[in-house]
């Protein structure tokens, strides 16, 4: 049966519920914030009451405070479709209390959410591809290994910008690597090796490898650079984990800039 046909019938939303959303599920916790950015968190369902439409879930990473502001939540789990591609369904939902000292389903004492959410379960359509722009506290570099040959980021070609679906780059006309590049396909994969810095409180670092392959180009032949956005193959795991939370950080420390900078002028 198709995975349409599976979430269109009334009569499943219990086994929809129960497969998608029971307990000891891992899912994400997705939130569209005041400026209409989309940030995507996991976390661990451990309760769902099937008739109040309530649930308790581990706290999520990265962390969600009491203090966040947030426009839209909801609670979602990815499916793989028949082409394998990857589809969100989830639910619409709002966080009722923060509950503290919560004894676990491995015995230790946690702080928790406790949320409502509202049927049926859908499609959700998120903008994970909310592209984040590299720069001052938080940059990246990169190495594409094309050809038989490597590039270097700040040399060959510069971010501009990175999402988990993929990434842009900004390459000079007069270098190798934009001829390479405009002659690939979706087809062809490049290697790649990312490595993100954050220097907002303590220089810290992740590096990640990852394939990718060319899916537009902007060729732009009378000015300096050209243009090229390339899609992840395959992202592991755990460099989305630490590509969501470096996107999340960088949001969020960007926010607090700006909204301090905007105190300093009153």
């Amino acid at each position: 049966m198709g995975i349409f046909s599976f979430f269109r019938k009334k009569k499943d939303i219990d086994r929809q519920l129960y497969q998608l959303f029971g307990p000891d599920t891992g899912v994400d916790v997705a939130f569209e914030n005041n400026d209409g950015n989309h940030i995507i968190t996991r976390a661990m369902i451990y309760k769902n009451n099937y008739l109040t439409d309530n649930m308790l879930i581990s706290q999520t990473t990265p962390r969600t405070r009491p203090e966040f502001e947030y426009r839209k939540m909801w609670i979602t789990s990815l499916v793989k479709g028949e082409d394998k591609s990857k589809i969100r369904f989830g639910m619409d939902c709002q966080i009722l209390k923060f509950i503290k000292n919560y004894k676990g389903p491995r015995g230790r004492r946690e702080n928790i959410l406790k949320l409502s959410y509202t049927l049926p379960v859908k499609q959700i359509n998120l903008r994970e591809s909310f592209r984040f722009r590299p720069g001052t506290n938080y940059d990246m570099h990169a190495k594409i290994a094309l050809d038989g040959k490597i590039y270097s980021s700040g040399e060959d070609f510069d971010f501009q910008d990175i999402s988990i679906q993929g990434t842009g780059l900004q390459i000079p006309n007069d270098g190798k690597l934009v001829k390479s590049l405009l002659r690939s396909d979706r087809k062809k994969k490049i290697k790649t090796r990312i490595t993100l810095l954050d220097t907002s409180i303590e220089e810290k670092k992740w590096s990640f490898n990852v394939k990718a392959g060319v899916v537009w180009k902007k060729n732009t032949t009378n000015k300096p650079h050209s243009f090229i956005g390339a899609r992840f193959i395959r992202l592991a795991s755990g460099a989305e984990k630490i590509l969501t939370q470096y996107i999340h950080n960088g949001q969020i420390f960007r926010m607090q800039k700006r909204r301090a900078d905007m105190l300093r002028h009153y």
